[in-house]
């Protein structure tokens, strides 16, 4: 296995494309969901739906913007969000407005277990977790490995420690 960049490593890139260079938070996360946009194309049928669980920080606006990028594009999305809203990222709030104008529909996390999505992307947490996950973020990790679907990680498995 070859090591790309540590989770510190990353952040640091993040923080310097948004600090020092001046890219919007919002910008690389259009960007983020492009590239996987591409990859998901490249890797499931049109008429596969793919539901995104999205935690409420920035992974999850990776997720939903991928959602409203790929129904634009044709494809069967819905979003599904997981965690306290009330402390959402401002870049997700905005992806989330997006969506909603772009009729990419939510849904609750009993579609995890629906035929209707066979493809599920994990968009709860990317490579800064630093904290074990609980709750209801441990419940729906939990759902949708007994799912026992086809699933895209963002960044990289939700749970999983960075390095």
């Amino acid at each position: 296995m070859q090591y790309l960049f540590t989770a510190k490593q990353a952040k640091q890139l993040d923080e310097h494309a948004i600090q020092e260079v001046g890219f919007p938070g919002a910008v690389l996360m259009e960007k983020a969901a492009t590239v996987l946009s591409s990859v998901i194309e490249q890797s499931i049928r049109k008429d596969e739906g793919i539901l995104f669980v999205c935690g409420c920080g920035n992974n999850g606006g990776d997720a939903v913007a991928a959602a409203r990028i790929l129904k634009q594009q044709g494809y069967h999305t819905a979003i599904v969000l997981v965690g306290e809203t009330s402390r959402m990222s401002e870049d997700l709030f905005l992806q989330l407005r997006l969506a909603a104008a772009c009729d990419v529909e939510a849904v609750t996390a009993a579609e995890v277990d629906s035929a209707e999505y066979p493809i599920l992307v994990d968009g709860l947490f990317g490579v800064g977790l630093n904290r074990p996950v609980e709750g209801v973020y441990q419940a729906m990790i939990e759902q949708m490995n007994r799912s026992h679907k086809r699933i895209f990680g963002i960044d990289i498995p939700s749970g999983i420690h960075g390095d």
